[in-house]
């Protein structure tokens, strides 16, 4: 809180200074203008913030950015996830509609297979029945007459 204090003051006082200065002063010298006194602590400190301050910057800009796409990443597996699991799902649905589908055609097939013998047996037994009638009435004709 100290450093953002004093850093505010010494912004706001270079925003209303002309151009910048530095003197160098020694101990009991009179400062030849107004401003902000720092030693020279103070002023490595201040330095090294302003030097460092762009590396931080994009230190967090990165940081943020491998976030964001690890959060991404996980969104983009979850809908990975269930694409998968919703495809499996229909070509479950899938295989089960076709066996179906072939249980109905040999369904199909086995009546059309047994009305066609059903009709072909009839007709046989009709006729030979017919035959048989015939036969039993024209042999009764010929023995009573």
């Amino acid at each position: 809180m100290k450093k953002l204090f004093f850093i505010s003051m010494l912004i706001c006082n270079l925003s209303y200074a002309g151009e910048p200065k530095i003197t160098p002063i020694l101990k009991g010298q009179e400062a030849p203008y107004e401003g902000v006194l720092l030693n020279k602590d103070a002023a490595i400190s201040l330095k090294v913030e302003i030097d460092t301050s762009s590396e931080k910057c994009n230190i967090l800009i990165n940081k943020e950015k491998d976030i964001q796409v690890a959060n991404c990443d996980y969104q983009k597996s979850i809908l990975i996830n269930q694409c998968e699991r919703e495809k499996s799902d229909l070509n479950t649905r899938i295989t089960t509609v076709s066996k179906e589908l072939d249980l109905y055609k040999q369904k199909v097939k086995e009546e059309q297979s047994r009305s066609s013998s059903e009709f072909w047996n009839g007709t046989f037994i009709g006729a030979a029945g017919g035959v048989l009638v015939t036969s039993i009435v024209g042999l009764g004709i010929y023995i009573f007459r």
